[in-house]
């Protein structure tokens, strides 16, 4: 296991200030959020708060975003390119809307959606960074097993990091996230302390390196 927030200890919080790693002196660097939702409208907005509170230590550029929700079965919210501003990207996510996804957990299924969004065509940057960041909260996936769908998007140069929010199953975890799984795992108590993760999450994402020969 990772991090863990949560269980009434107090997360050392940042400021909102832009992380070295995500300056506009940075590297490109192109961040695919996958998103389990449950059926919680509560649990929904915090995982928007959470948003907003990541990208406000991150700067748009360099720094792209991509959006994929997930239940049953797992929807793009929006592409890497679609938001190429911070002023167009604070908007999406804000307007963001609750809707019931299903009981069924398709992590699997999410993570192959993400990396068709990985490409050129569809507005990826070649010399970019590539980071997936998985925020679930299931016990349990159906479907296309998680781990080799993790494999595939390792293959594409993209460092995986997986964020547990809840009970969920450790070892799917593990077997998501990029070695060494105790800098690429983190476990919060419940959606609440999403937001006191959410500066250590940044941190982790900004400080992935530069892709080899550039």
């Amino acid at each position: 296991m990772g991090l863990f927030y949560g269980g009434g200890w107090n997360a050392q919080h940042g400021s909102a200030s832009t992380l070295s790693g995500c300056s506009s002196s940075s590297a490109a660097l192109d961040l695919m959020l996958i998103v389990h939702e449950p059926q919680d409208e509560a649990y929904f907005k915090q995982v928007v708060n959470f948003t907003s509170t990541l990208l406000s230590h991150m700067a748009v550029p360099p720094v792209h975003l991509g959006m994929v929700r997930y239940g049953t079965r797992p929807a793009i919210e929006f592409g890497l390119a679609r938001f190429p501003t911070r002023s167009e990207l604070t908007a999406a996510v804000k307007g963001l809307t609750y809707t019931q996804r299903g009981s069924a957990v398709a992590t699997g299924s999410a993570l192959q959606s993400a990396r068709t969004l990985f490409f050129e065509e569809v507005g990826a940057r070649r010399a970019a960074r590539r980071v997936v960041l998985l925020i679930t909260s299931a016990s349990f996936s159906a479907g296309s097993i998680p781990g080799p769908e993790a494999d595939k998007l390792r293959r594409l140069g993209a460092r995986v990091i997986a964020c547990g929010v809840g009970k969920v199953n450790q070892k799917e975890l593990t077997d998501i996230a990029s070695s060494p799984q105790v800098d690429n795992v983190v476990n919060v108590a419940d959606g609440s302390h999403l937001s006191n993760a959410a500066h250590q999450l940044a941190e982790l994402v900004c400080s992935t390196p530069a892709p080899a020969g550039h």
